[in-house]
Parts: structure tokens; sequence; C-alpha cells
């Protein structure tokens, strides 16, 4: 019974397309033009868009890994380390100022990347936080609370991730970690200071090139409520972050 009524409706669904096709085929249009609507039409009645994205961000987040045994144990610094904000609508169901960001004067959602110095890679995305609930160096310890006792941090932030003796490179922000981060000094000399500007230059310019996608630079807006807007965004971020890593074996980042 199951199978002759799936029959029914699949002869039910294979008329419609082919009448749509016929009354396409009327229109005096270009024949491309024609195949692009039916092919828009079938992507979205099968809802292949979220599926795809879904298939994206588990490859995204099997190959974006930190996997220390991939650095050289002579390597002190490893990583480079910075956050990004993207602009997103209001959080209508869940209004606050913890969603405010600065920079874009409205509400945004904060991300955590570490790029390896060495190799041209992202190997650590974390997030999505409230734009402006937490502040880097708060993201990178997993200090959830302002004078937090250091016991109460979370141990997944990526602070508790590196082993000891290795370093990451990050602004200013994270001075005040001087046994896990290396930041630009006075009276570093000159041939430091370029370096790590090098390596700081890598990390923006592979946050300029997430930020190439329309999905990241202009507002989310997705997303029925602040969990799931928070959900739909990650999804969003770990399928560029897919394509830019594949794009990075043809167009990798410079040398340090």
């Amino acid at each position: 019974m199951r199978f002759l009524i799936f029959n029914i409706r699949k002869g039910v669904r294979r008329r419609k397309v082919d009448m749509m096709i016929i009354f396409l085929s009327t229109i005096t249009i270009e024949r491309t033009l024609i195949l692009r609507t039916i092919f828009v039409l079938i992507i979205i009645s099968f809802n292949i868009p979220h599926l795809l994205a879904e298939k994206m961000q588990l490859a995204s987040k099997q190959i974006i890994v930190l996997n220390f045994s991939d650095f050289d144990a002579k390597e002190i610094i490893i990583l480079s380390v910075d956050c990004v904000n993207y602009p997103t609508t209001e959080f209508r169901l869940d209004p606050g100022t913890e969603w405010y960001d600065h920079k874009s004067h409205g509400p945004g959602l904060k991300y955590e990347y570490a790029v390896s110095t060495h190799h041209p890679y992202c190997v650590w995305i974390r997030g999505p936080f409230p734009a402006g609930k937490y502040n880097d160096m708060s993201v990178f310890l997993g200090m959830e609370k302002k004078k937090q006792p250091k016991a109460e941090w979370n141990r997944s932030a990526l602070y508790w991730k590196l082993p000891v003796g290795k370093k990451v490179v990050a602004d200013s922000i994270y001075s005040g970690c001087p046994e896990k981060v290396m930041v630009k000094r006075d009276g570093h000399p000159e041939w430091v200071t370029e370096y790590l500007d090098r390596i700081q230059n890598r990390q923006e310019t592979y946050h300029e090139r997430l930020s190439n996608f329309n999905v990241l630079s202009l507002k989310f807006r997705h997303g029925k409520s602040s969990e799931d807007k928070m959900q739909l965004h990650r999804m969003a971020v770990d399928c560029v972050a897919f394509l830019v890593h594949h794009d990075l074996r043809h167009h990798p980042l410079m040398d340090v």
C-alpha cells in the first residue's frame, strides 16, 4: 500500500514537473535561463542547500583540527591568534548589551581563529560568542566572568590546549599572558618586530578571505531564536572556512 501511494505521489510530482517544463519552454526566453529556473526550483523543493551545508560543516570540523604532532618539536611560536566580530540583525527574543559590537555599532557574534605559523592553514575555530560579552583575551583564556578564579576557567579554551613551552602571536590585548602569548613590545630588535608583523598580517589576510563571503560580511538575518541564529551562523562560518581551506592549497598565505 505504501509503495502504491509513493508511486502515485511520484507520478503526480513527475506530471507537475513535466507541465512546468512545457510551460517554461513556451516562454520566449533563452534556454539557459529555463534550465537555471528549473534547477533552482528543484534545489528549493528538496532543501538541498541546508543538506549541503551540513555536509560541508562536518567536513570543515574534520580538516580544521589542532594537532600538535603536525608541528616541529623545536618550534616555539606555533600559532597566531585573533578574534573577529561578524554583524547580525537584532536578537529580538533575547535583547541585551552583550550582543553589541563596538566595531560595527550593532549586534554581532565573535569567533576566535588560530592560524599555523609555518603552515598555511587555520587549525582552530571557536565560537560563536556574543560580541560584547567577552573580549578577545577572555575567549583565549576561557574566562567567562570578570575576576573569575583561574580554577573556574573554561578548559576548552585555547590557552589550556597549548603545551608547555609553546606560544602564540597576538596583538597587545593579549599582553597579560606572557607565558603563552608573544606580543610586540618596545625594545624588540627590528627583525623580531618585522617577524611578528608578518605573522599578524597572515592572520589578517586569512580573516579577509573569510569576509569576502557576503554571508559573513553582511548582517546575518537567519534563525528563529537566538540559539538557532547562533547555530546557523556557526554553520555559515564552517562552510566558508571549508571553502577557504581548500582555496589555500592553490593560493597559500605568505611565508614568514
